[in-house]
């Protein structure tokens, strides 16, 4: 008795076959199902075999080091550059990490990136939001970068130091 089948012969059919039936039909939808979603993940991310390599970050550049405790109304912008290699030139994204005051979780924020414009390696233009409704000390930003496999970068920190008097 296959999917669909109905008994033709009598056009009756009791409420047992037709349970058969539908179980029958589910479990073959379903290890169907199962089938194609195996092989579009094998071809998508290519069969479990993580291939390629990291990227690195290297060079950090940045704009404004010191602040005023307070400045801009308790915001400041942070504008950097990092120099980036990717031997398999698969870039995906730049994440910038801040993290209030010092203190409780990371928050970050991610943009998207073209490849570098001269093959596996270029400079990346990064942006942060820092707060300055601080106390007097020196806050860290975290760089890192992502490829199109996932792998992560190394890590690079654009430390900023809030003090009440300008030096």
């Amino acid at each position: 008795m296959g999917c669909g089948s109905c008994c033709a012969r009598d056009h009756t059919v009791s409420g047992t076959k037709i349970a058969r039936i539908i179980r029958k039909c589910s479990r073959d939808s379903f290890v169907r199902t199962v089938a194609y979603a195996a092989v579009l993940c094998a071809l998508v991310y290519g069969c479990g075999v993580d291939e390629g390599s990291p990227p690195t970050i290297s060079h950090i550049v940045y704009s404004p080091s010191l602040a005023l405790v307070g400045f801009n109304n308790g915001m400041l912008t942070m504008v950097g550059t990092v120099d980036v290699s990717d031997p398999d030139s698969d870039l995906a994204f730049i994440r910038v990490e801040t993290q209030v005051c010092g203190r409780g979780a990371w928050s970050y924020l991610d943009k998207r990136l073209s490849a570098p414009a001269h093959g596996s390696s270029g400079t990346v233009q990064f942006v942060a939001l820092v707060s300055t409704d601080c106390p007097e000390g020196t806050y860290v930003v975290k760089i890192s970068v992502f490829d199109g496999a996932g792998h992560q970068s190394n890590e690079l920190y654009a430390p900023l130091t809030l003090t009440t008097e300008w030096p």
